[in-house]
């Protein structure tokens, strides 16, 4: 479960299925929902990850979404498709195996390698599944690096 803003370009685009949504205690909107994400890092008391997004499903042809930024996700046994009208990705397609054959990962998944997202462990998780351990290795990895290296940083 997560919970993020409801402001700007983003809406629901971060959260599959919203399940809630309305204004918090400060009254700003918000949308709370299931969202999935792949570990990249872990450290002592938080992971460092990136979003698994179908941006409303629309994958990278939803407007103000930087297809060079991402890559697709797909679920073991599938294959990986293109949405009709959609630009090119900066980055290759990830396998996902999953755990549970009642999960599935939508044709229109899409991994933001530039959008890192702090995960506490004490937050409530659930595992679904493993990336491939070859794409993690050869894909997963070098788009996170080179993407944090494009960052515009403050000296």
């Amino acid at each position: 479960m997560w919970s993020e803003p409801r402001a700007g370009s983003t809406t629901s685009d971060s959260v599959s299925n919203p399940i809630r949504h309305g204004l918090d205690a400060s009254g700003q909107p918000f949308y709370q929902g299931l969202r999935r994400f792949i570990v990249v890092a872990n450290d002592e008391r938080h992971s460092t990850c990136v979003p698994i997004l179908t941006y409303e499903r629309q994958g990278c042809n939803k407007r103000g979404v930087k297809p060079h930024k991402h890559g697709i996700a797909y679920q073991a046994g599938k294959t990986p498709r293109m949405l009709p009208g959609e630009p090119k990705l900066g980055f290759d397609p990830v396998r996902v195996c999953l755990r549970d054959p009642s999960e599935i990962i939508s044709k229109e998944s899409r991994i933001n390698y530039a959008k890192l997202t702090t995960v506490e462990h004490n937050f409530t998780v659930n595992f679904i599944g493993t990336v491939d351990t070859d794409d993690f290795r050869d894909i997963v990895k070098p788009a996170v690096d080179s993407c944090w290296a494009r960052k515009r940083r403050h000296d």
